[in-house]
């Protein structure tokens, strides 16, 4: 009977694919998966029943949708070292693109690479304000790699996910079930208290101040719960992706 399976790449990109021997991968297992127009290796994040609760919450889950593709084999000492050379190659092919990239004077920034285990393709991962044409760029790239070559364009929260980047709470982004994951945290009406609690990670920069009363301000990113009543400003706050707001505990204000 074919399992669901979640497969990790690099960057945490994660897939499902179906398994079809009876014997269960165990996790953190290195397996090969069929890819875009080829192989690619990965590991074995959640197995079963938790793949199958993973694949109707997370944002890359099927939803209900059959798996399309399918796991082949476990992989080989071999090709875990052949693996290790690819992703050394990565960051040079990244410096290579980005050379281009200033050549062909486009305002955009070459956040990741990413090599196809089996060489076929070769990602770049990009983040850029406005919209850019890059046909010149691509055709450019195949001459150079010899590949097929596909760029994504990602927002910067993505981009913190992919470079493993650590929100104020000190957990790693990617982290599933941690309080750094980037979701949208809604904040109402309220009231002063006294100390701080932070929110880190969003694609926009602002900081939230204490002393007036404020409109609901929809906030992305990752936060410790703060207390009921908490007042809070909104005033913007370019340069960092951060964010900070005035927030104290019950059992301080009575103190007070």
């Amino acid at each position: 009977m074919p399992h669901l399976i979640e497969i990790a790449f690099k960057g945490n990109r994660k897939e499902f694919f179906l398994w079809e021997s009876d014997d269960i991968p165990p996790r953190a297992a290195a397996v090969i998966v069929d890819a875009d127009r080829g192989e690619d290796l990965g590991r074995v994040v959640a197995v079963g029943p938790e793949a199958e609760t993973r694949s109707a919450k997370v944002p890359h889950g099927l939803f209900g949708a059959p798996a399309t593709r399918v796991v082949k084999r476990l992989a080989t000492d071999d090709e875990l070292r052949r693996l290790e050379e690819i992703r050394a190659s990565d960051d040079e092919a990244r410096r290579k693109a980005m050379e281009r990239v200033k050549a062909n004077a486009l305002v955009m920034k070459m956040t990741d690479a990413e090599w196809q285990w089996d060489r076929k393709k070769l990602t770049f991962y990009f983040t850029a304000e406005k919209r850019v044409d890059f046909r010149t760029l691509v055709r450019e790239l195949a001459s150079m790699f010899r590949t097929r070559i596909e760029l994504k364009q990602i927002g910067v929260r993505d981009e913190a996910k992919r470079l493993d980047g650590i929100g104020r709470c000190g957990r790693l982004l990617h982290q599933s079930g941690s309080g750094c994951q980037l979701k949208r945290a809604k904040f109402s009406r309220s009231y002063e208290r006294q100390h701080s609690t932070d929110l880190c990670s969003g694609d926009r920069s602002w900081t939230l101040d204490r002393g007036r009363q404020i409109a609901t301000a929809d906030i992305s990113g990752c936060a410790r719960r703060c207390t009921k009543r908490t007042m809070m400003t909104l005033v913007r706050w370019s340069g960092q992706s951060r964010y900070s707001a005035c927030a104290s505990s019950r059992s301080e204000s009575r103190r007070r």
